[in-house]
């Protein structure tokens, strides 16, 4: 991308924003990427299509957070940088080679998780504050509720799990994930406060649904959304648990309820992608893909989902003369668009 620093690093999850318009740039896209210090900083980054990075601004950091996604409203950017971090004195090792940077990191629920609140027009940081101890990988969406608060909809960690979670991650083929380790959608609502009173957290649960790598209509980022779709945990046939995301689940953002499509005892399916009809009309008109890996064949399948139904047989099932690693996820994108 042009104007970004060499060797810069980007969080996982860009987010396109709908709401600003930088005309004849193209696209606006928010991100952040850890710098690796000393000093540790973050770095927050707008861009457009056509010039790059258009403004940047620098956030530094005690010790160094695992920052893998952040929540983007209409007004606003949020970003967590919850108590998984390396130390100056830790960060050594990986920087001489002792030790790979991912075996760093520990677990400090006593430095609490500090909440960035940055504008988006300008990056100026609007509020820099501590909550209680949270963990969590990805949002799945944020909006503003009104002029002092934001809602921010993500799948929350039990932070208490921390250490075996991270474990798991390390070979997800040999890992085994369960109510303890998995996440299920929370709000945490954000009021902003002034001057005269701080800033609150408001943390509840929505759904006990057990689920990673959420996914809206992309067109819904930064707004109200109603639906949103999860790599979920469903029963084998004879009752048990996989031990591994298996299913697609849809999730109605505002009651928590939900529905679960399983595709067989030795079938796991990955991130559901969302992509909208080209002339949609209701929010979950549109397609869900995703990969399904066959432990049987060792082999993967793309299965395309209807959004409003996903227990309806699937649109198309395509075959692969391999599989794909299990747990990628990505985006989609228009052939004019590469």
């Amino acid at each position: 991308m042009e104007n970004l620093p060499k060797g810069a690093f980007f969080s996982a999850h860009p987010k396109e924003d709908h709401f600003t318009t930088d005309k004849g740039q193209g696209k606006t896209i928010f991100n952040n990427g850890l710098v690796i210090g000393p000093p540790m900083t973050l770095r927050l980054l707008r861009a457009t299509e056509k010039e790059g990075v258009t403004n940047s601004r620098t956030l530094p950091m005690s010790a160094l957070s695992f920052v893998h996604d952040f929540a983007l409203t209409e007004r606003y950017g949020v970003i967590f940088l919850n108590p998984y971090t390396v130390s100056y004195q830790d960060l050594l090792q990986g920087l001489v080679g002792t030790k790979a940077l991912g075996m760093l990191y520990k677990w400090r629920p006593e430095d609490k998780t500090r909440i960035v609140v940055f504008d988006k027009e300008t990056l100026e940081v609007i509020r820099d504050f501590r909550a209680p101890a949270m963990t969590f990988d990805h949002v799945i969406n944020g909006y503003d509720l009104d002029e002092d608060r934001i809602r921010v909809q993500l799948l929350l960690h039990p932070s208490d799990s921390i250490l075996d979670i991270e474990k798991g991650r390390h070979d997800m083929y040999q890992s085994t994930w369960t109510q303890t380790t998995l996440p299920t959608f929370h709000n945490i609502d954000i009021t902003l406060g002034s001057s005269g009173s701080p800033p609150r957290v408001d943390t509840y649960e929505v759904s006990p649904l057990l689920s990673e790598l959420p996914q809206i209509n992309p067109r819904y980022t930064g707004a109200r959304a109603r639906w949103g779709y999860v790599n979920a945990l469903k029963p084998l046939s004879d009752g048990a648990l996989p031990g591994k995301l298996n299913a697609i689940g849809k999730i109605d953002l505002e009651t928590g309820e939900f529905t679960v499509r399983g595709f067989g005892d030795h079938k796991y399916a990955d991130e559901p992608i969302f992509v909208p009809k080209a002339n949609a009309q209701a929010e979950d008109d549109g397609y869900l893909l995703t990969y399904v890996y066959d432990t049987t064949t060792h082999k993967s399948e793309i299965h395309i989902l209807r959004a409003d139904n996903i227990m309806a047989e699937s649109e198309a099932v395509i075959s692969l003369s391999h599989h794909v690693p299990y747990s990628f996820h990505g985006c989609f994108v228009k052939t004019d668009e590469v």
